[in-house]
């Protein structure tokens, strides 16, 4: 079946976890969802699960340019299939993995047939490879095998108060199988396929007996924790204005932002701290959906922010996933990132998203500062600040004083921008609350 799903952010584990939770909501039925990685080890596991967005931008040519700055340029394609039974608080994790490295040498094409990928004990990349010889050794081809051997074992084990005759399981089978649907052979193989087909009866069946495994939305599983802070309520506006909610659990952040919309803001700002998804896309995009997460889980007028370091060169990545690569290599690994390429630049962009209640008419509002990627130094700041140095000055965020920093900053421009909107449209928004 054919279903939109989200794209997630987070460990390759998780991002399939969080896929196949989904599509669940969606289908209501058993499902299997995949997701492939390709994970540079020199990156610690990245670009992993966002190499699509890589692919898409870069080319597999850069993909091999943004490991010019290491010595190791090991990798490793992993597969990973996610099952789930109805239960989305168990849901079963297959894996498949190819060592090799990334070379230069790609090829024309579409998904994985383009990576500049050479497996160990070959001599020919994932690209260069006939069907059959990349399906012998494809990290797909082995995550379903590890699906195959324990999958029917499960379902006997979820099941086991129905009969055989209740449900069927119709095929697990690889390229070379009996296609279900006409009982006839194939002459060609396709690559691996999973096929499952439960009764209708066996399902209703399931379900009646575990109503625990009744499964809900998304974003009811998530817990929202509210903190209330005296102090920032108190400097915060008067409380006849109309409240909007900023949802973060970050004090400082909060103050921040307070600040610099000023006292004659025409809203209150209060906060929140949520669990929210994160999601894959470009910048607006994650704003967009973040901000209707939030929306549905808090049901009053809300904001959210997200930070992006995008790089020229990359056009525009690492963007919204610059989190895990500050985790995973650190600023001095992002100054690598860019030894394969001429083009240092980069922006900082803040993005504030704002839901009034119509999920479908959502306002961003974007801050932000131009600059170069450097060598890190300096220990004032935090994060990428470092290895950030906006146009027009010799030092870098975290060389400047917070009050330096603050009069150019990316979020500084963004919340400007947030301000000017809600004063030239405050007659319109005056029913938020």
């Amino acid at each position: 079946m054919d279903v939109d799903l989200p794209e997630y952010q987070g460990e390759p584990d998780q991002v399939s976890r969080l896929k196949c939770q989904s599509a669940f909501e969606i289908i209501k039925r058993p499902v299997i969802v995949e997701d492939t990685s390709l994970c540079f080890n020199a990156l610690g596991g990245l670009p992993g699960p966002y190499i699509k967005c890589f692919l898409k931008k870069v080319g597999s040519e850069g993909l091999f340019k943004l490991l010019h700055g290491f010595d190791d340029h090991s990798a490793v394609a992993v597969a990973s299939i996610a099952y789930c039974d109805g239960n989305i608080n168990k849901i079963k994790i297959f894996k498949g993995m190819t060592t090799g490295r990334i070379v230069s040498r790609g090829s024309q094409g579409f998904g994985w047939n383009v990576w500049p990928f050479l497996p160990d004990g070959c001599d020919k990349t994932y690209a260069e490879m006939s069907a059959d010889e990349k399906n012998e050794i494809s990290h797909r081809k082995r995550a379903v095998e590890a699906m195959r051997k324990i999958i029917f074992l499960i379902i006997l084990s979820t099941l086991h108060h129905i009969t055989a005759t209740v449900f069927t399981l119709e095929a697990f089978f690889l390229a070379d199988a009996i296609n279900p649907t006409n009982g006839e052979s194939r002459d060609k193989p396709r690559g691996p396929v999973a096929v499952i087909t439960f009764s209708q009866r066996a399902v209703r069946a399931a379900r009646r007996v575990d109503q625990r495994n009744i499964c809900t939305t998304f974003t009811s599983l998530r817990k929202v924790q509210l903190r209330e802070d005296a102090e920032l309520t108190e400097m915060s506006q008067t409380q006849d204005k109309p409240e909007i909610v900023f949802v973060t659990g970050n004090k400082d952040k909060l103050r921040e932002v307070t600040q610099i919309l000023g006292e004659g803001f025409p809203f209150k700002i209060t906060n929140q701290d949520i669990d929210l998804p994160e999601y894959q896309g470009e910048p607006d995009e994650v704003s967009r959906l973040k901000c209707q997460s939030a929306y549905e889980i808090i049901k009053r007028p809300v904001i959210v922010e997200d930070t992006c370091l995008c790089f020229n060169a990359m056009e525009g990545l690492p963007g919204p996933y610059i989190k895990w690569f500050l985790k995973k290599i650190g600023s001095e690994g992002l100054f690598k990132m860019l030894h394969g390429f001429d083009d240092h630049s980069a922006f900082a962009l803040a993005s504030f998203a704002y839901c009034s209640g119509n999920v479908e008419e959502i306002e961003i509002f974007k801050g932000i500062t131009n600059g170069t990627i450097v060598r890190p130094r300096g220990s004032q700041g935090f994060g990428w600040d470092v290895c950030f140095k906006p146009d027009g000055y010799e030092q870098t965020y975290a060389e400047m004083s917070a009050e330096a920093k603050n009069e150019i900053s990316h979020r500084k421009r963004a919340v400007e921008a947030m301000r000017t909107y809600f004063l030239e449209n405050n007659a319109s928004h005056n029913n938020v609350s």
